[in-house]
């Protein structure tokens, strides 16, 4: 999506013609594309509860997989597609391993010792850390 604006606007995404501008539309393309979710999430958030009745038909093993395994679908898609079409994919993969490596910590650590506050918080720790491995692996 912000490719899309950045071009849209005349330049490349973070390259030298990205100024404040292209960096403004691409803010409010990403923030009004985010609407239609937000809009989703806030007029069925209180009709989940039957959908998950369908779905898991009552087993509740049943729903964990579910649901584990379409978030592992729906950011592995986003990761892997990130990470080859990255014009510098080692940092790509540098970040994907790196923040794989701290939410697999944050949520085995946070189970064993009983802290919830790491298994929520751990997706935004990973999402940091691969960030920080990758600005280190491309600046070092």
């Amino acid at each position: 999506t912000a490719q899309l604006a950045a071009t849209s606007a005349g330049a490349t995404l973070g390259a030298e013609g990205m100024n404040m501008n292209v960096f403004c539309t691409c803010v409010w393309v990403m923030s009004l594309a985010c609407l239609g979710w937000i809009l989703f999430t806030a007029l069925f958030t209180d009709k989940m509860d039957k959908v998950e009745k369908m779905v898991g038909k009552g087993n509740p093993a049943r729903m964990v997989v579910f649901t584990t395994a379409a978030c592992m679908g729906a950011y592995g898609y986003l990761a892997t597609n990130q990470c080859l079409s990255s014009a510098s994919v080692p940092a790509g993969f540098v970040a994907l391993i790196v923040a794989g490596v701290i939410q697999a910590f944050m949520t085995l650590y946070g189970r064993k010792k009983q802290k919830k506050w790491m298994s929520v918080w751990g997706f935004t720790f990973s999402m940091f850390g691969g960030l920080i491995a990758a600005a280190l692996y491309l600046f070092l």
